[in-house]
Protein backbone atom coordinates (compact mmCIF):
# COMPACT_ATOMS: atom_id res chain seq x y z
CA UNK A 1 0.00 0.00 0.00
CA UNK A 2 1.52 3.38 -0.76
CA UNK A 3 1.69 6.41 1.74
CA UNK A 4 0.72 9.85 0.98
CA UNK A 5 4.43 11.77 0.58
CA UNK A 6 5.24 14.19 3.90
CA UNK A 7 4.84 17.27 1.23
CA UNK A 8 1.37 16.41 -0.03
CA UNK A 9 0.45 15.68 3.33
CA UNK A 10 1.39 19.09 4.54
CA UNK A 11 0.13 20.89 1.37
CA UNK A 12 -3.47 19.23 3.10
CA UNK A 13 -2.71 20.80 6.30
CA UNK A 14 -2.19 23.81 5.44
CA UNK A 15 -5.56 23.94 4.04
CA UNK A 16 -6.91 23.76 7.94
CA UNK A 17 -5.78 27.26 9.14
CA UNK A 18 -8.74 28.85 6.43
CA UNK A 19 -11.01 26.05 6.52
CA UNK A 20 -13.07 27.35 9.28
CA UNK A 21 -13.47 30.47 8.17
CA UNK A 22 -15.55 28.97 4.59
CA UNK A 23 -19.00 29.02 4.47
CA UNK A 24 -19.81 26.13 5.78
CA UNK A 25 -16.84 25.85 8.14
CA UNK A 26 -14.11 23.05 6.57
CA UNK A 27 -16.51 21.97 3.44
CA UNK A 28 -15.69 19.25 1.59
CA UNK A 29 -16.16 20.45 -1.34
CA UNK A 30 -13.97 23.15 -1.31
CA UNK A 31 -11.13 20.94 0.06
CA UNK A 32 -11.85 18.17 -2.80
CA UNK A 33 -11.65 21.29 -5.39
CA UNK A 34 -8.47 22.27 -3.78
CA UNK A 35 -6.16 18.83 -4.06
CA UNK A 36 -7.50 17.72 -7.64
CA UNK A 37 -7.60 13.62 -7.08
CA UNK A 38 -9.87 10.67 -7.20
CA UNK A 39 -13.09 10.62 -5.13
CA UNK A 40 -11.45 7.85 -2.83
CA UNK A 41 -7.87 9.28 -2.16
CA UNK A 42 -10.01 12.83 -1.59
CA UNK A 43 -12.23 10.85 0.91
CA UNK A 44 -9.43 9.25 3.25
CA UNK A 45 -7.29 12.56 2.62
CA UNK A 46 -10.60 14.76 3.92
CA UNK A 47 -11.18 12.10 7.34
CA UNK A 48 -7.22 12.16 8.22
CA UNK A 49 -7.29 15.92 7.63
CA UNK A 50 -10.48 16.49 9.79
CA UNK A 51 -8.96 14.23 12.84
CA UNK A 52 -5.67 15.43 12.99
CA UNK A 53 -7.77 19.09 13.17
CA UNK A 54 -9.68 17.22 16.27
CA UNK A 55 -7.20 16.26 17.87
CA UNK A 56 -5.48 19.79 17.55
CA UNK A 57 -8.35 21.83 18.60
CA UNK A 58 -9.67 23.27 21.74
CA UNK A 59 -13.13 24.66 23.26
CA UNK A 60 -15.64 25.57 20.32
CA UNK A 61 -13.39 24.27 17.54
CA UNK A 62 -13.26 21.20 19.25
CA UNK A 63 -17.02 20.41 18.96
CA UNK A 64 -17.33 22.22 15.27
CA UNK A 65 -15.22 19.93 13.78
CA UNK A 66 -16.49 17.10 16.04
CA UNK A 67 -20.07 18.07 14.03
CA UNK A 68 -18.69 18.54 10.85
CA UNK A 69 -16.94 14.68 11.11
CA UNK A 70 -19.63 13.85 12.16
CA UNK A 71 -21.77 15.03 9.13
CA UNK A 72 -19.13 13.78 6.65
CA UNK A 73 -19.70 10.07 7.79
CA UNK A 74 -22.92 10.09 7.70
Amino acid sequence: MFKTPAATRLSYLSWLPTASQLSPAYDYFDFANTFDENQRCINRWYSNTMKKALEDAKGADKFEIAQTINEFNV
